[in-house]
């Protein structure tokens, strides 16, 4: 599994928050589109398909994100 950028890590906690694209975007200053194309990063790089599994995962799993993000 490939570790999450900072900005991957922040967009992925927004996402398994519930948050849509649009007010995660709003909230980092970036574009929806930029935000779309980071969840699909790390859809990819954490295994797993949606917002559902990736929720599953961060919180399923003790310390993931940060482990898979900190060096």
């Amino acid at each position: 599994m490939q570790r999450l950028t900072p900005a991957e890590r922040l967009v992925a906690a927004m996402a398994a928050e519930g948050l849509p694209y649009k007010s995660i975007a709003r909230e980092l200053g970036k574009s929806p589109a930029t935000v779309r194309n980071q969840l699909h990063a790390i859809y990819q790089k954490l295994g797993v398909g949606n917002r559902t599994a990736l929720a599953y995962k961060l919180r399923g799993e003790p310390g993931e994100l940060g482990e898979l993000g900190e060096s």
